[in-house]
Order: C-alpha cells, then sequence, then structure tokens
C-alpha cells in the first residue's frame, strides 16, 4: 500500500515512469528527488537588463542583442536542506557565442539581496559558484577563481526548451542536471555558517529568456518524505530496493534519498 501510495504521488507530480524510459537513463547516478513543482519564482532584484515577469516565473533580457552581459537573476528564497532548481531556455539569438550560467551565491545572513552588488557576469563575482561551458568556476572560498572540467555536455550547445536544473544536498554539495541528466557533483561545502545561499541564473550570451520548471525545497514534500522514510526503513538492505514491486526510476530516487536521511 505504501509502495502503491508512492507511484501515485509520483504520477500526481507529472513524472513519468515507464519501464522503457528508465532503461533509458539506468546510466544515470542521480535523480531528482523532490516533486517537480514551482514553490518560488524570481527574485525582483536583478540585472538593469532584465525584467521579471508571468508570476516571476519567466526571466526575459531587455536588449539582449546589444550585450551579452548583465543577465544575472536570483532565485527568490535561500536555498535550505535539499534544494532543486530548474530553469527551461525559453528564447534564444544568435548575436553572441555562450549561453546561460546557473549556479549559486552565498550572501552574509540575513543580508538584503536589494545591498548585493550584481556582477555584470556571474564569474567575475566573489561568493560565486556557477557552471559555465564545460566548466566550473568557483569563487565561494577563493580570493581569486577556481576552474575545473565539468559535466558531459557544453551548456553552449543548449537550445530552446532544454532544461538546466541544480539539485543542492542538506549537506551542501552541489550537483547539476541537463534534461534531467546528472553530470555529476559540482562542489562540496555550499551550506557554510553565518551565509544565506541563493540559486543563480546569468542569461549570458546567446540566451534571452528563461522560465523556471522546478522550485522546491524538503520542507514542501512532507509527505513523500515520510513515505520515502517509511519504505527506508523497513527495506534494510541497499540491495533489497531494486526488489521492490516499484517503477524503476522511483527505485533510483530511494537509492538516492538514502543519502540524504
Amino acid at each position: 500500500q505504501i509502495c502503491r501510495k508512492m507511484a501515485d504521488l509520483t504520477e500526481i507530480n507529472g513524472e513519468d515512469f515507464t519501464e522503457e524510459n528508465s532503461a533509458k537513463q539506468d546510466s544515470t547516478p542521480r535523480t531528482f528527488v523532490l516533486s517537480k513543482r514551482v514553490t518560488f519564482g524570481y527574485h525582483p532584484v536583478a540585472s538593469s537588463h532584465m525584467t521579471i515577469s508571468h508570476c516571476a516565473t519567466e526571466a526575459v533580457k531587455i536588449d539582449p542583442e546589444g550585450t551579452y552581459a548583465f543577465g544575472v537573476t536570483f532565485g527568490a528564497r535561500k536555498l535550505k536542506g535539499l534544494a532543486e532548481f530548474e530553469v527551461i531556455l525559453t528564447e534564444i539569438g544568435t548575436g553572441w557565442s555562450g549561453t546561460f550560467k546557473l549556479g549559486v551565491m552565498r550572501v552574509p545572513k540575513g543580508a538584503k539581496l536589494e545591498h548585493v552588488k550584481i556582477p555584470r557576469y556571474s564569474p567575475d563575482a566573489p561568493d560565486f559558484c556557477v557552471w559555465c561551458n564545460q566548466k566550473i568556476q568557483n569563487r565561494l572560498t577563493l580570493t581569486k577563481c577556481e576552474e575545473k572540467q565539468y559535466g558531459y555536455v557544453s551548456l553552449d550547445n543548449l537550445k530552446c526548451g532544454d532544461r538546466l536544473g541544480l539539485q543542492l544536498t542538506s549537506e551542501g554539495d552541489l550537483g547539476f542536471f541537463v534534461n534531467g541528466m546528472y553530470q555529476g557533483r559540482a562542489a562540496e561545502q555550499i551550506y557554510l555558517e553565518g551565509f544565506d545561499v541563493y540559486a543563480v541564473v546569468d542569461h549570458y550570451g546567446r540566451c534571452k529568456a528563461t522560465r523556471i520548471s522546478r522550485s522546491v525545497m524538503e520542507s514542501s514534500e512532507t509527505l513523500k518524505m515520510k513515505c520515502m522514510e517509511v519504505i527506508l526503513t523497513t527495506v534494510k538492505q541497499q540491495d533489497s530496493i531494486s526488489m521492490l514491486p516499484l517503477p524503476g526510476t522511483l527505485k533510483r530516487q530511494l537509492h538516492n534519498y538514502r543519502h540524504y536521511v
């Protein structure tokens, strides 16, 4: 009955758990854990070349052909615990190279974003960690930007309709997804005592507009989390999850969730 309830929950949330699609994703080491919902939008504070519209879920560049920079936007809420944030590339131009960047920013605890200096280009700013092209550019704890190769795809190859998301675990591990495919762990210890963390979307280069497709934290997933906890309490061995009468994607969510409890 618990297993059936979990399946019903995820079907209601719009996830596709057919065995055919599960087989296609067998190589994915991690999945989104929380349901696909938008619980918060973009923050009204943004770069001067950006407008926020449609209940704060869409960000549009005012002059995309005039500048490749000045496209930084933030999620409206501080990220806490297990958090997932994803955007869809809704409009793209041809005048520049490169596309949008996704990541996180730290600010002193309790500081208002109105008092934060918005950079023209997110990798240039201290206290940012963003995925750019095929590199992670991290300046969260360093005096200069640390770069490392990252991801199985290049963000420069994204097209309209493609989805770029992040997952921040309660332990502070940061990872990214492209169209639901996990790209690996990008950074650690994002959460730090005395600081708040926000999601950052940088509408760079050819990126004209994005729409938030997922913005959820574990505090709003109480029922689903409780169901997962009950199942994992009953199933003592990791290998036993594969024997449950559940769709493949849901089994992977259970494997993944075990790392957070």
